[in-house]
């Protein structure tokens, strides 16, 4: 019984360890197909981030090569009429209204002071304090461009100032002409560049987008309240010092505020390097928290599948367990009723050998084909047989010559009738024993009945 309750209780244990090895392997397979899931989206999303940021930049060289080609005729029209102060006044105030970009147009002398502007209030402004007027001037680039930054207090958006050099008649530097181009322009291929990222995207996502010079100093931001005086450099953010390399790519970062993962693509535009002193770099970042919406939804998903497949799976095992253990215990009850009548049945033969060794004659038990089933001492003393050599045989292995007729005489195959009958007669006989001595024995036949009959 001790066997076989270890046997049902380690039985058992494996069981359960076989549902936890499922259930353990089934959680490491989803845990690797989310994983896998969530690379395969990020990697998704910063392709796309990107193309785009790299989509960005080619625009933008695209805008700053047709406003380097403006300032280009500008610088022709100016210096085929030098002295047309009224025609150069008429044609930069015209420039403002057909070209809403430029905020304003001005034509400086060789000091760095306007002498004509697309606004009157401009006249006798002195902007020789601007690099790029100072590079033009020290013959350095025809053209130069540059971003201002707004003042202190004002809300005045960044810009981008180009500076065309004016030759005199000797070849002398005779001025510049001036023009502040609004981010507005700029600001508008962000965002259609964003609409339709947004559109071609599976998931609706919240892009934010940041202009930086090489410097790491933000230009333009998407974000209403940007920090416009933040270096993303001097914060070391990996999206920022990548783009100090020239390369597209993205990248997983922390936010500023280091609050947020995000996942951000980058890109640098490359045209014009010889006519400004910087560079400008695009980044464009989502929050992997809105990436992994696709991953809670399937884990979800998973969660519920799980719950329908494994619930009644083991509902099933512990009724499983259960059966098991209710016929285990019958079993165990059944075999214990067994070995109980077996001990009984043992105690009782035991008992019975005990009174048949114990009677002083001898005495042989037949059954009633009338072979021997079993001797006590006396007999086995008095014929020289052992118990063993006569189980199984004839009761006329003992019987004389004289007592032959038995050996022949039917009584219907009952050979315990006809020796009772030899008794009744009155008649007495005798016995053979194993050296084939004949011995004078009384026969007494007592019946026994049995649950055999």
């Amino acid at each position: 019984s001790d066997m076989s309750n270890t046997g049902f209780y380690r039985s058992e244990i494996l069981l359960w360890l076989l549902v936890a090895v499922i259930v353990i392997a089934s959680i490491g397979v989803g845990a690797r197909v989310l994983y896998d899931l969530r690379g395969h989206l990020i990697s998704r999303v910063g392709e796309h981030l990107t193309m785009a940021s790299s989509s960005i930049t080619d625009k933008l060289d695209m805008l700053l090569m047709e406003r380097y080609g403006d300032m280009q005729t500008l610088l022709k029209v100016v210096s085929s009429a030098p002295n047309d102060h009224r025609a150069t006044r008429n044609l930069l105030r015209s420039i403002p209204s057909h070209y809403p970009a430029y905020r304003w147009v001005a034509l400086t002398d060789g000091q760095g002071r306007v002498i004509e502007a697309s606004t009157a209030d401009m006249i006798g402004m002195d902007l020789q304090h601007l690099k790029s007027f100072t590079t033009v001037r020290g013959g350095q680039r025809n053209i130069a461009i540059q971003f201002m930054r707004p003042l202190k207090g004002q809300a005045d958006d960044f810009a981008i100032m180009f500076v065309g050099r004016l030759m005199g008649t000797q070849r002398e530097f005779s001025g510049a002409v001036i023009a502040r181009m609004d981010l507005r322009n700029f600001r508008q291929v962000f965002h259609r560049t964003i609409d339709v990222l947004q559109a071609q995207s599976e998931q609706p996502m919240h892009i934010e987008y940041r202009l930086v010079d090489e410097e790491g100093q933000v230009i333009a931001d998407s974000q209403p309240d940007a920090q416009y005086s933040l270096n993303v450099l001097e914060v070391s953010l990996p999206s920022a010092t990548r783009l100090t390399t020239g390369m597209s790519g993205y990248v997983e970062e922390q936010s500023v505020d280091g609050n947020t993962a995000m996942i951000t693509g980058y890109s640098m535009t490359e045209a014009l390097r010889s006519s400004t002193d910087s560079r400008w770099g695009v980044l464009l970042s989502v929050s992997r928290h809105e990436i992994m919406t696709p991953i809670r939804q399937v884990q979800r998903t998973i969660v519920v599948a799980g719950a329908v497949i494994l619930l009644p799976l083991l509902l099933i095992i512990v009724l499983v367990i259960r059966r098991l253990e209710q016929e285990t215990r019958q079993a165990q009850q059944e075999a214990q009723r067994a070995k109980t009548a077996e001990d009984h049945a043992l105690n009782s033969e035991q008992r019975t050998n005990l009174i048949i060794n114990a009677t002083p004659d001898a005495l042989v038990i037949i059954d009633r084909l009338g072979e021997i089933i079993l001797v006590n001492h006396q007999a086995v003393a008095l014929f020289g047989y052992t118990a063993e050599e006569l189980h199984g045989k004839p009761i006329t292995t003992l019987l004389s010559d004289s007592l032959n007729y038995l050996k022949h005489q039917s009584y219907g195959g009952n050979a315990s009738d006809a020796i009772a009958r030899h008794r009744e007669s009155g008649r007495d006989g005798t016995a053979r024993t194993k050296d084939d001595t004949d011995i004078p024995v009384e026969i007494t036949v007592s019946p026994v009945e049995t649950g055999a009959g």
